[in-house]
């Protein structure tokens, strides 16, 4: 397989995964909204609903973290980029950390509330609105990253590694 093949399959390969991860955060957005038209002696339904969200929802993100680190690391590597010569690929990391970071200490364990909270026929708005912060953050990082990719609004590091 020539480099240019194999950059291109790594380069759908991150577009999976980005996809992967935004498919993931909206159906966690989603599934609160057809929740509300299940009546309040549905419970069950609604419980079951949440972890259903639960079951699909981790392992598509886990999913989606693997193949955007993976892929973006090798293409940067084996691609025109390099791994730590631009600025942009930088922000990148450091953006890909944050969100992966936070999606496993506060949205993953939300979810689970979330669903806990259903099976026992409580209150979900409060837990619901900290889990809604942080997917439309998510979302609103996916979107920048996109953007700095597109972009690639920073310059190259000095060589001298100042």
């Amino acid at each position: 397989m020539s480099s240019v093949r194999l950059l291109r399959l790594l380069w759908v390969l991150h577009l999976v995964g980005v996809i992967l991860w935004a498919s993931a955060l909206l159906s966690d957005e989603l599934l609160p909204l057809a929740a509300r038209a299940v009546s309040p002696a549905d419970r069950l339904l609604l419980a079951s609903a949440y972890r259903l969200g639960v079951a699909l929802s981790e392992p598509l993100t886990l999913l989606a973290y693997f193949l955007t680190v993976v892929s973006g690391a090798l293409s940067a590597l084996w691609g025109p980029w390099g791994l730590f010569r631009w600025y942009w690929l930088l922000v990148k990391y450091a953006l890909t950390l944050f969100l992966i970071l936070t999606g496993e200490a506060f949205l993953g364990p939300a979810r689970v509330e979330l669903a806990a909270l259903a099976a026992r026929g409580l209150d979900l708005s409060g837990a619901w609105t900290q889990a809604a912060v942080w997917r439309r953050l998510h979302l609103a990082v996916l979107f920048l990253l996109l953007v700095i990719s597109h972009l690639k609004p920073w310059g190259k590091m000095s060589e001298n590694g100042r």
